[in-house]
């Protein structure tokens, strides 16, 4: 090959690469991933046969906004911030969808700062809207007959207020 047809073809390589890296850089940086973590599905899977049993429905990872709303007009995105970026990781409904529990899978990452000063909230926020707030340790595996207990206590106390 003569000098002239290596600088074109190198040429044309260094455009090729900056051509990818530009477009790489405006692509989308998202992926899809799973919707739970891994001690989040372990617990799922053990909850999900007792919800099943008294027809409960499980729906994971909800926005407080979604089930809690503000009352007063006044300061209202003040109070709604508080909510907005929160969320339950499992929210228990009867078959009309009507939340009757909540359910926080406490792991490690809880230890956190942060994380407890936002349990702090949740805890205040249920106790005073009077809705049941259960939380739970994440482990490796969970017994039947516990979150029987769980499931069938909560929903029989807070359906006798």
């Amino acid at each position: 090959m003569d000098r002239n047809t290596i600088i074109l073809a190198s040429s044309g390589l260094i455009l090729l690469i900056l051509v990818i890296k530009y477009y790489r850089k405006k692509a989308f940086p998202y992926k899809l991933t799973y919707l739970l973590s891994k001690s989040e599905t372990v617990f799922y899977n053990s909850l999900k046969p007792v919800c099943d049993k008294y027809g409960y429905v499980i729906c994971p990872k909800v926005g407080l906004k979604d089930f809690i709303t503000v009352t007063g007009k006044k300061d209202y995105l003040k109070w709604f911030r508080k909510i907005s970026q929160k969320h339950v990781d499992f929210l228990i409904c009867d078959k009309n969808l009507r939340p009757i529990m909540a359910i926080e899978l406490d792991d490690s990452s809880h230890e956190l700062k942060k994380a407890k000063k936002n349990d702090e909230f949740k805890n205040k926020l249920y106790k005073h809207i009077g809705f049941p707030l259960i939380r739970v340790k994440a482990a490796r595996y969970y017994r039947h007959q516990d979150i029987d207990l769980i499931v069938s206590g909560t929903v029989k106390n807070f359906g006798n207020k």
